[in-house]
């Protein structure tokens, strides 16, 4: 197996070209094809459980590189309420975003699965406005997978479809067999 950790749209492009058959990504409404299973988060501003990154202005900001969706609303939400930022620390991984905020680099936002214990969140009461909801998607091409990727694809779908929280919703439009079927 090889993990391959990038921006949605190149990863969705490598499952398109046949170099990925298993990918997690941002969904945009016209990204259906291979589409098995979404759910939605709602990203929340964190920074590190002893900084005051989020008092300082220009704002530092922790995230990945420019055309990640998360960025895009991060400094939209900024512009709105006239809060002047600056790029302090950018990784196009998440490991090294969760660090470079748990070390009081910067603030950024995150979903609750990446928020980790030495971050704490932060709301409309610290001067940072509430973040739409993403939508993410489990997408794959079932033909091509191995039997170990199958038993990822059923592993991840199993997982999505115990949480009990209620932001997990199936595509209305299932293009595979349910992972009982694999």
């Amino acid at each position: 197996m090889e993990v391959c950790c990038d921006l949605s749209a190149n990863l969705l492009e490598s499952l398109h070209s046949d170099q990925l058959n298993l990918v997690v990504a941002l969904v945009a409404e016209e990204q259906k094809q291979y589409l098995v299973q979404t759910w939605e988060e709602r990203p929340f501003w964190v920074v590190g459980k002893s900084s005051n990154a989020h008092t300082k202005s220009p704002l530092p900001l922790v995230g990945h590189f420019e055309n990640c969706e998360y960025r895009k609303r991060m400094t939209q939400a900024l512009k709105l309420k006239n809060r002047t930022w600056r790029s302090a620390y950018m990784s196009p991984e998440i490991t090294g975003v969760q660090q470079a905020v748990e070390a009081g680099l910067g603030v950024t936002a995150l979903t609750r699965p990446t928020l980790t214990k030495g971050m704490r969140t932060l709301s409309e009461n610290d001067g940072f406005p509430q973040l739409e909801k993403i939508r993410v998607g489990l997408f794959f091409k079932l033909p091509r997978m191995s039997e170990g990727g199958r038993e990822l694809a059923t592993r991840l779908i199993a997982s999505i479809d115990k949480s009990t929280d209620e932001h997990f919703v199936r595509a209305p439009h299932q293009e595979f067999p349910q992972h009982k079927e694999f």
